[in-house]
This record gives C-alpha cells, sequence and structure tokens, in this order.
C-alpha cells in the first residue's frame, strides 16, 4: 500500500507538471507597433478611441483652433463628427454596423452622451443625469458609459433598446463603463471610498478585479468579442505603460522610444489602437499595435 508520504510526493510531482505546463502552454506575444496617419487635414493632435473589426477607427482630435471634433476613419475616408449645436464632440466607440458612440460638449462645458450613424445624432443620457458619456457599443447595439446625478454622484449605465440599467461596482464611491463585447461583458472604472482608482470587469451578475501585477494603479479600456482586454497602468512614479489581458495572463507593453503608452481601443483581429508620448516631451502620438 503507498504511504502518505509517497502519495504526497507523487501529487506534488504531478501539479509541478501540470503548473509548467500552463507556463508552456501561454502564448508569447510580440507587440508591432506603426503611426495611424490619420488622414485629418489640420490636427493638433488626434486620439483614436475606437476600432471595429472592418478596421474602422473613431476617436477626436483638436485642430489649429483648439476646437475638438470627433471623427471616423475608413481606410483614407475621413467623416468629422460634429454634435449639433456643440462646444467640441469626441467619438468613443464603433460597432462593425457603423453605429458610433461618444459625447459632445454644452456651452459649459458638460458632456452629454450621444449614438450616430449616417449623419444622425440620438441623445443617450439616463433618465436624472446632469451629465453623461457613451463609451462603448458592441454590435447588438447594447450601450455602457457613465453619468453624473443631481448629487454629483457617478454611476456606470448599460442602455439596452431604451432601458437603462445602473452599474455601480459594491462599495465604490463612483463607477465608469468603458467597454461592453457581444457576450455583454462589461468593462469598468471605479473609485474606492479612499479615492483610489481600480478597474473591473462586469458579466451581468459578478464583478470581478482587473489589476496588473505590480501597478499602483489599472485602468481599463476596451474588451473585444474574444475577451482580450485592453489596459494602461502605471507604478507608484513613473510614465503609464499598456497592457493586454489574454486568457488570464497580463501582457505588458510600451510603444518605442515612449514616455508613456496609453490603449484604448481593440478588435477581433488582435488590433490595438492608443497614444503614446515620445520622448523630450513631444505632443501625444496615435498608434495602431498588433500581437
Amino acid at each position: 500500500m503507498m504511504n502518505r508520504k509517497m502519495s504526497l510526493l507523487l501529487l506534488i510531482g504531478v501539479l509541478a507538471f501540470v503548473s509548467a505546463a500552463a507556463v508552456v502552454q501561454a502564448p508569447t506575444f510580440t507587440f508591432k507597433f506603426r503611426n495611424l496617419k490619420l488622414p485629418i487635414p489640420g490636427v493638433k493632435y488626434a486620439i483614436p478611441n475606437g476600432i471595429n473589426n472592418s478596421g474602422v477607427i473613431v476617436g477626436g482630435y483638436v485642430d489649429q483652433s483648439n476646437v475638438q471634433h470627433g471623427f471616423i476613419v475608413a481606410g483614407k475616408n475621413l467623416t468629422t463628427v460634429d454634435y449639433p449645436g456643440g462646444n467640441g464632440t469626441t467619438c468613443s466607440g464603433i460597432n462593425l454596423h457603423g453605429k458610433v458612440v461618444g459625447y459632445y460638449l454644452d456651452s459649459q462645458t458638460n458632456p452629454h452622451g450621444f449614438s450616430y450613424k449616417a449623419g444622425i445624432f440620438t441623445s443617450i443620457e439616463p433618465v436624472g443625469s446632469t451629465a453623461s458619456e457613451a463609451s462603448g457599443i458592441n454590435d447588438k447595439g447594447e450601450v455602457v458609459g457613465f453619468y453624473q446625478d443631481s448629487a454629483f454622484n457617478t454611476h456606470g449605465f448599460l442602455l439596452k433598446g431604451t432601458h437603462y440599467k445602473t452599474l455601480d461596482v459594491p462599495n465604490a464611491h463612483s463607477t465608469q463603463a468603458y467597454g461592453i463585447n457581444n457576450g455583454g461583458n462589461i468593462t469598468l472604472t471605479w473609485n474606492d471610498m479612499n479615492g483610489q482608482s481600480k478597474s473591473a470587469l462586469y458579466n451581468g451578475k459578478n464583478y470581478k478585479t482587473l489589476h496588473v501585477p505590480g501597478a499602483a494603479k489599472t485602468q481599463v479600456s476596451g474588451i473585444n468579442n474574444l475577451g482580450d482586454i485592453v489596459l494602461y497602468w502605471w507604478r507608484t512614479q513613473g510614465n503609464s505603460h499598456g497592457a493586454l489581458l489574454h486568457g488570464g495572463t497580463y501582457y505588458n507593453f510600451n510603444a518605442p522610444n515612449s514616455d508613456g503608452t496609453y490603449s484604448y481601443g481593440i478588435n477581433d483581429h488582435q488590433v490595438i489602437v492608443g497614444v503614446y508620448n515620445p520622448h523630450g516631451g513631444a505632443q501625444a502620438v496615435d498608434f495602431r499595435a498588433t500581437y
């Protein structure tokens, strides 16, 4: 009969083998960067916030008069998006059907969410909100974002059809939703009662903390239909770094020659968009990265 010591040794060996196999099976990603070279004339700087599976990119740019505009870029074709009467517009997300979400600023610089397609704007503002931003949209047309109530509290929201659902991470002082995939998984950033910023993934029932190992602060951004998530993070001091969460493992990346990398959008074809700060304090530069 096998004694307990022998059984324990065999069990340790099995666990070590399983652990080693898991390490071997983890993918190795090489992140390849290039500038987007967005076809926007007279731009001071542009920030790409989202990319769909057709490669269409949305975001915001500032012109030489310091006016902020939303943009949609499909190949070499540019569509500028300006909310009627707005004091500045930003596009945040786009789905496969070309529907865009974002926000505009009113005369008091308060943001208000909207959706846009083929020249038609639709307001996105939960009842009782004093300000709102629409941040992400999936191929089903479900929208996430966040809003401020009359007591100046910030809540995330999910919009399905005409129904708004408030999203509040338990014990959070404020919650902001940024991305949603076709499975209904939602990425959120929230502040605890001490004002510390944290990130989470919500599957419709539970909130799971997202935290890059070694980071003092983790900011989550987009999520694709494969469950890959892009984030950016900081140590206690220093520059920001990009990160990809794939299969439960975090993969860090930095744009070449950068003093800070910010990853915002991701599609199902392993394409990430964002910006980086080049060495020397020059203006932020947009990027497209594959992995």
